[in-house]
């Protein structure tokens, strides 16, 4: 089965219900795997199909445009098995990568302080065998969906950032809030964790690098594009217009060929753009059937509000607000 057939019988039939139902979500993850599309971006030899970007990022924004919600939560699998795999830890990535990749292990990923400190603060100090962590870990989507976490540390007298898996449940060390009802994506059971001098074995650490490292390797408008472009690629199903799918095209062809990271906030901002404008133009299209719901229409919308501001770093945020600004 292609991807288009799968996202047209699978997902199409269940799409409101992967928004607020976590049990449709392992459902559909699981049929995924049957597909051998969870580790897209590893090796082969352990188990997974080796994708370049480009390969990447049209199964990721296929996907997503059929549910942000499934699409989302595949993608944190996703980043966490591209995550091992970029590890020097050869046991690692034969320990976990080929169950990854067949689904058989769930893993989740909560790295976006090595992005942004002012996201959470989590703090490693050496013990005997290992790194004892404590602070908070913010908006952790996946709870009783993922096993284990890779998850971003900083070593702030050694000033270095590391990553390492664990297990994604309550301990005496680790405290998980309650699931947030997050607009469009309440199935994901996001929550926050708080650990409290937890320790993570030196088997478990994936790797160790300078701080600043990751930021400079994984920006945030890498990791959110591809949600505006899914979005206006779903909006274009439900309405035509020929000048906004051209804009789209242009867009996204630029995003993917761009030689330098300062060319990719004006592409994420220009596709905010056409996002919005997609929906708007949707919503009069639509007209009166707006009022009925569920609808496709109203779903973008929801996660559009989402995709567009929420996840977005504050220099993000602002590029975002500069760009709705009417030109004088």
């Amino acid at each position: 089965m292609d991807l288009e057939t799968f996202c047209r019988k699978k997902i199409v039939p269940r799409g409101e219900k992967l928004d607020y139902d976590p049990k449709y979500l392992k459902k559909l993850f699981k049929k995924l795997g049957r597909q051998k599309l969870l580790a897209l971006r590893a090796p082969r030899e352990y188990g997974g199909r080796a994708f370049s970007r480009e390969e990447y990022f049209h199964v990721t924004e296929l996907l997503q445009s059929y549910s942000g919600a499934f699409g989302f939560f595949q993608r944190q699998h996703q980043a966490a098995a591209h995550w091992i795999a970029e590890s020097e830890r050869e046991d690692l990535k034969e320990l976990w990568l080929p169950l990854m990749a067949k689904g058989s292990r769930k893993v989740g990923v909560s790295i976006s302080l090595l992005r942004d400190p002012s996201f959470s603060a989590l703090e490693g100090s050496w013990g005997e065998g290992g790194v004892f962590l404590k602070g908070v870990m913010k908006w952790v989507s996946g709870y009783r969906l993922f096993d284990h976490l890779v998850l971003g540390f900083f070593l702030p007298e050694e000033k270095r950032e590391g990553m390492a898996i664990i297990p994604f449940q309550k301990t005496r060390k680790s405290k998980i809030s309650c699931p947030l009802p997050i607009l469009a994506l309440s199935s994901l059971q996001t929550v926050s964790i708080d650990l409290r001098d937890y320790f993570v074995s030196e088997e478990n650490i994936l790797f160790f690098s300078p701080e600043g490292t990751f930021a400079k390797r994984a920006t945030a408008v890498e990791s959110h594009f591809v949600s505006l472009s899914a979005l206006a690629l779903a909006f274009s199903r439900e309405v035509e217009n020929s000048d906004l799918f051209d804009a789209y095209l242009t867009c996204r062809e630029a995003f993917l060929q761009r030689t330098s990271e300062k060319e990719a906030l004006p592409l994420y901002v220009e596709m905010n753009q056409i996002a919005t404008s997609y929906a708007h133009h949707a919503r009069y299209s639509w007209g009166s059937r707006m009022l009925i719901c569920p609808n496709p229409i109203e779903r973008r919308i929801r996660e559009l509000l989402l995709f567009s501001m929420v996840l977005a770093d504050p220099a993000t945020k602002e590029a975002l607000l500069e760009g709705l600004l009417p030109r004088t």
